[in-house]
Parts: C-alpha cells; sequence; structure tokens
C-alpha cells in the first residue's frame, strides 16, 4: 500500500539507503496519499520504477549485487543468524501475498523475522524498518 511504501521511503532516508526500486503495481512517490506517510523522505531517495522484478534483480546480480527476499517461505533462514554480504538488495513483498514463486527464485537467499506471538509475519513497513536497522548495524 502507499502506506507501507511511504514508512519504507521514511526508514530508508533515516539509514541512508541510496535507492528504492519500485516494481510491479508498487505505488510511486507521484502517488497523491505518498506524502502522508513518507513526510517528504520520498523527496530526499533517490528511486526507479519497473515492471518486472525478476528482470531488476538479474541486472543488479550482474552489477555484483547479493539479493535477500524477506519472506516466511521455506528454506528462509533467520535475519539475525545470517551472514550477510554487500552490495545487497532487500526484496520485500505484497503485505496480504508476500513475494511470488518467480521472483524468490530469482532472490539468491531467503530471510525471515523470528517472531514470537501467533502471526507468522509482520506488517511489511515494520518488517523493512527490522531488517535495514538489522543489516546497518551489523554489516
Amino acid at each position: 500500500s502507499v502506506f507501507n511504501v511511504g514508512s519504507i521511503f521514511r526508514t530508508a532516508e533515516c539509514l541512508g539507503i541510496s535507492k528504492i526500486i519500485l516494481c510491479g503495481i508498487t505505488p510511486s512517490p507521484q502517488h497523491p496519499n505518498m506524502d502522508k506517510t513518507a513526510m517528504g523522505t520520498h523527496k530526499l531517495v533517490a528511486w526507479e520504477s519497473y515492471p518486472d522484478t525478476s528482470k531488476v534483480l538479474k541486472n543488479l546480480h550482474h552489477q555484483g549485487y547479493a539479493s535477500y527476499a524477506l519472506e516466511t517461505a521455506e528454506p528462509a533462514q533467520d535475519l539475525y543468524k545470517s551472514q550477510l554480504s554487500l552490495p545487497l538488495a532487500l526484496v520485500v513483498g505484497n503485505e496480504s501475498l508476500g513475494i511470488s514463486n518467480q521472483v524468490l527464485q530469482n532472490c539468491q537467499n531467503l530471510l525471515f523475522i523470528p517472531v514470537m506471538g501467533h502471526k507468522n509475519s509482520l506488517n511489511v513497513g515494520v518488517a523493512t524498518a527490522l531488517a535495514l536497522y538489522h543489516i546497518i548495524c551489523s554489516v
């Protein structure tokens, strides 16, 4: 949703993330509601938009990026116990549907955030913030 994307822009700006790549049906910063949640950070973080996530991942791999999908699917590894390498692309999915199997197949690694409640996942904006903070602090 535009609200999750705005939240991700705020987190990215706070952490100095160089670029956000929006794929598929992800709302862009041009959406009229973006400013409500991004609070202007969508004007401070570089972004690009592409229709095909798998093509973007292949291009990033050719540029030397490692790709990590944040997903609860098997065989995802615990984010906090994984060795991560830079530069990296963190792939997050749709709030309801997650990341498609086609995109997961184009990611080099799958990561999950351990949870202790009944739900098996967090809101995508929250999960992205937790993952990015961990990556910045540990790599």
